[in-house]
């Protein structure tokens, strides 16, 4: 069963075709755009407006509640393009963020994911050597 709704919602999005590069994962949907020139301009917003009328004509809304944007590498330190919107709703930028299980930060250093990781880890070695010493 959930094989088929896995499946169901990538043919949902399937025919989504914006002009950035748009990476699809069941009901996640990122889009990325590499900025190379000086002034780093982005025309991200054009995309997110594409995205929006695609929505709209499949009968669906953007949760602005979970949709972020980040800016990656060195320009997240030194420019700031303009902030993106959605409908009237201006979009968060971030520092980081989970996606598909993965906590991504804009430095792209794995310190945040490996501290997060580990700290679950401690969390479940903890409650299972409880349970443990209770069943003894």
């Amino acid at each position: 069963m959930e094989v088929c709704l896995k499946a169901l919602g990538l043919v949902l999005i399937n025919d989504l075709v914006i002009q950035c590069r748009v990476h699809k994962f069941i009901d996640d949907t990122t889009l990325t755009k590499t900025l190379l020139t000086r002034p780093y301009t982005s025309i991200m917003q054009t995309y997110v407006e594409q995205l929006e009328v695609w929505t709209a004509n499949n009968h669906m809304i953007i949760n602005t509640n979970k949709t972020k944007e980040m800016l990656l590498g060195p320009l997240s330190k030194s420019c700031s393009p303009d902030e993106l919107f959605i409908g009237q709703v201006k979009d968060e930028r971030v520092a980081g963020f989970k996606l598909l299980g993965i906590h991504i930060t804009s430095d792209l250093k794995w310190n945040t994911h490996i501290d997060k990781m580990c700290a679950k880890a401690s969390t479940r070695l903890y409650h299972r050597q409880r349970s443990s010493a209770a069943l003894l």
